[in-house]
């Protein structure tokens, strides 16, 4: 089922929200829903460069929020926020109704599906081969911090006279995972030959986890730490142990296996849930139930209590 429903529509209501925040009657729904898509639309086609997976639209009964989400806001707000201003006044001209505008800056386009679903658009429509396209973006995505990528291509590719499909993977893509934050985005590149039809599916993580980066989670091992210590008042010793896993070269992560990539300079420890180990020692066995029973409840995941035993 996952395969072929809209990862966002299938989510929406349970994972993330909805798009459009607004309530009406049924003898008005149509109307304001056609003016959310005449938005959308004059947003999408004015702003095509500014980079705008996601507009977000709030009804109140006196005025309509607009909040765009850009990787380039600067596009939009222009020097001194005229532009701002100026586009205030076309929406309001648009629909007929007062319209507040507040940008917010995407902070990683490059796991952005719907971003990266429109650059491959624009390549191709640059007459740029589909394959090396592709492969660019899912190398792109991958080193950006995603888990995983599909990327499927549909239509006349490369000018064949018969139209086919196809696609790409790399990582882990859990589609029917609701816990998975499944990025979706959909463009068409207008070729010579044909509208290319773009998907892309982009594995963000999970949603109690932050993609961005390790700080959360080495904050949280932190107050932890700072828990489990605080309970055994200096009478042990609280060790914490990251596994190392990811090999690091000071060769360039392009260069192929048997180019003289040689051995890993050295290894790094990424933070991800299961991969931390806290040891305490110098404490009877009650005393460190407890401490870890404090440390427990600081921890997002869950916890598993082990003896060590002498082999």
């Amino acid at each position: 089922m996952g395969q072929k429903v809209n990862p966002i529509g299938f989510r929406t209501g349970i994972m993330i929200g909805w798009k459009s925040r607004w309530y009406a009657s049924k003898r008005e729904f149509a109307d304001l829903l056609l003016e959310d898509h005449r938005l959308r639309k004059f947003l999408k086609t004015k702003y095509r460069f500014a980079g705008i997976p996601k507009i977000e639209i709030e009804r109140t009964r006196d005025e309509v929020k607009v909040i765009l989400h850009a990787a380039r806001p600067g596009v939009i707000i222009g020097r001194k926020g005229q532009e701002v201003e100026r586009l205030q006044t076309e929406l309001q001209e648009l629909i007929g109704r007062r319209i507040n505008v507040k940008i917010e800056e995407v902070n990683r386009p490059e796991i952005m599906a719907q971003l990266v679903a429109e650059d491959i658009c624009e390549q191709l429509a640059k007459r740029g081969s589909f394959r090396r396209t592709m492969k660019r973006a899912v190398e792109q995505t991958m080193e950006g911090g995603a888990k995983g990528i599909k990327i499927q291509l549909s239509g006349r590719l490369g000018g064949a006279e018969m139209s086919r499909c196809e696609k790409q993977i790399a990582g882990s893509l859990p589609l029917s995972t609701l816990r998975a934050k499944i990025d979706y985005g959909f463009s068409e590149a207008k070729t010579a030959q044909g509208h290319i039809g773009v998907q892309v599916w982009v594995n963000q993580g999970h949603y109690n986890e932050d993609p961005t980066d390790g700080a959360d989670a080495q904050a949280t091992i932190e107050a932890g730490r700072i828990a489990a210590t605080q309970y055994m008042r200096g009478e042990g010793r609280l060790y914490v142990r990251m596994f190392p896993h990811k090999p690091i070269t000071s060769i360039p992560l392009e260069t192929r296996m048997g180019k003289g990539k040689g051995e890993p300079d050295y290894w790094a420890a990424v933070v991800r849930p299961g991969t931390v180990l806290f040891e305490v020692s110098g404490v009877s066995e009650t005393a460190a139930k407890m401490c870890f029973a404090r440390l427990a409840a600081k921890m997002p995941v869950r916890v598993r209590l082990l003896r060590r035993r002498a082999m």
